[in-house]
């Protein structure tokens, strides 16, 4: 296999790893920056990918005014800023070329219990990959750190919970990583009042020179105390996490950005304190781990979980 092929190999199958993941999106400027790859060599790859059947991905305008026919408007330079989805019959496979040597190594590495016989064909090997759900997010991210710190305002073409695209004019003022669902959050505020967007709904922005009216930032304040973005009343929690498996360590990764809360150990059992803001979104979090953590405070909320708890335990009993 030459070394031109080689590469193509792994470039093509690096972007349709990139659209295997439910609900993204990019732009072949995106893909161009993200691979470090000329644009012109991305529109040729997705144009390719999209006219081969057997590639077994099909790509599609993301905007609701965008060319139906990608294949045509792909073969120019003004398909670079098209927000691009894609429908692929490919779930967690991909292609990946790998030397026989390669292969040898991967099975010794797996011990032999991934790869079977028939899943290597002609120097390739069918095998999971799992890749960054969101991976131009390191791009965004970037790009929308340096807005902030510059102190522009910008425009932003943004896909809402329906589908339908809204344009709007915000000066970012904060950028949120909510590990409790992995997404980004751009945060603004408007006559006082928080507003907080996906960074990955963001289809396209574009800096501009209009005003725009933030008014008081003192909300900002409350940022380091809300669970997800949902916003509401203040409360005071308390946990106790027990020693099992490792869920002493998941919590503590979990909490590691909750900087204004406390710690105690007692014995094995470990206790977290903090003041929440999203008590919804922190009892589903406090479900995903079972009976490995416990709430103690508030009073209320143990209760609600308990209750909880019986509902399905009868549920079950049925």
């Amino acid at each position: 296999m030459s070394k031109n092929n080689e590469n193509a190999i792994y470039r093509l199958n690096t972007i349709l790893t990139l659209f295997q993941v439910e609900g993204v999106s990019y732009s072949v400027k995106e893909l161009a920056e993200l691979l470090q790859i000329p644009a012109s060599v991305i529109r040729k790859d997705i144009l390719m990918l999209h006219t081969h059947d057997e590639c077994g991905i099909t790509f599609f305008a993301e905007e609701e005014d965008g060319p139906e026919d990608i294949a045509e408007a792909l073969k120019s330079e003004k398909a670079d800023d098209l927000i691009l989805g894609a429908i692929t019959q490919y779930e967690n496979e991909v292609y990946l070329p790998l030397t026989e040597l390669e292969i040898s190594c991967l099975n010794d590495f797996l011990d032999g219990k991934q790869l079977s016989a028939g899943k290597v064909k002609k120097n390739y090997t069918i095998k999971p990959m799992y890749n960054q759900a969101r991976a131009n997010m390191q791009v965004k991210v970037k790009e929308m750190y340096d807005v902030i710190q510059k102190g522009q305002n910008i425009r932003i073409k943004y896909k809402t919970r329906t589908g339908a695209f809204s344009e709007w004019l915000i000066r970012p003022l904060e950028l949120i990583h909510n590990a409790m669902d992995d997404l980004y959050y751009v945060v603004t505020v408007n006559r006082g009042r928080m507003i907080p967007y996906r960074l990955d709904r963001i289809r396209s922005y574009r800096v501009v020179e209009e005003d725009v009216e933030v008014g008081n930032t003192e909300v900002l304040k409350h940022l380091p105390h809300m669970w997800g973005m949902e916003l509401g009343e203040k409360v005071h929690v308390k946990i106790k996490i027990l020693n099992e498996a490792n869920v002493q360590y998941k919590v503590k990764r979990d909490l590691a950005q909750r900087i204004h809360g406390t710690w105690t150990q007692v014995g094995d059992d470990l206790y977290f304190e903090d003041d929440v803001i999203g008590i919804y979104n922190f009892k589903s979090w406090i479900n995903s781990y079972g009976s490995s953590v416990l709430v103690v405070e508030p009073e209320s909320l143990r209760k609600e979980i308990m209750e909880s708890a019986r509902k399905r335990i009868a549920f079950y009993e049925e």
